[in-house]
């Protein structure tokens, strides 16, 4: 189930930036994330109301920078779609992958191991290579 689980969360993420970067067009970015906060959360509260155990203190205040640090992040993610074009931004959104390994590394102590590196590697040239292409066919079609 785990592989399904990663093609069908690929897929909704993939649907979900469409949706952004359609929303763009006519609401403001604050606008956006509201409708995914209202989209997401019944979908979330379903299986959580089959695990649920209340927080402690300590928790909570995670909870909060989690939900500061999300919020800010969806916020300037959804603005850059909004103005940018989804083929430069989203090879900067590929950087997580990054940010993933290492913070995993400094607070876990783990290590990628080589089908994630190979499997990053190959995810950084082609957004990358999609990227150039890009920057080059929209500064041919302008000089035409």
């Amino acid at each position: 189930t785990g592989p399904i689980t990663i093609l069908l969360a690929s897929g909704i993420w993939g649907l979900i930036l469409i949706v952004i970067k359609a929303l763009g067009k006519r609401d403001t970015t604050p606008t956006i994330v509201a409708y995914m906060v209202l989209f997401m959360s019944p979908i979330a509260l379903v299986p959580a109301l089959f695990v649920w155990t209340w927080p402690s203190i300590l928790q909570l205040g995670i909870l909060l920078v989690m939900g500061i640090m999300g919020t800010v992040g969806h916020l300037t993610l959804t603005q850059a779609l909004r103005v940018g074009d989804a083929a430069v931004v989203m090879p900067m959104d590929f950087s997580k992958l990054i940010w993933a390994a290492a913070l995993g590394f400094l607070f876990f102590g783990e290590l990628p191991d080589l089908l994630t590196w190979v499997g990053g590697a190959m995810i950084f040239v082609s957004a990358t290579y999609l990227a150039l292409r890009e920057r080059t066919y929209t500064g041919h079609r302008k000089s035409d």
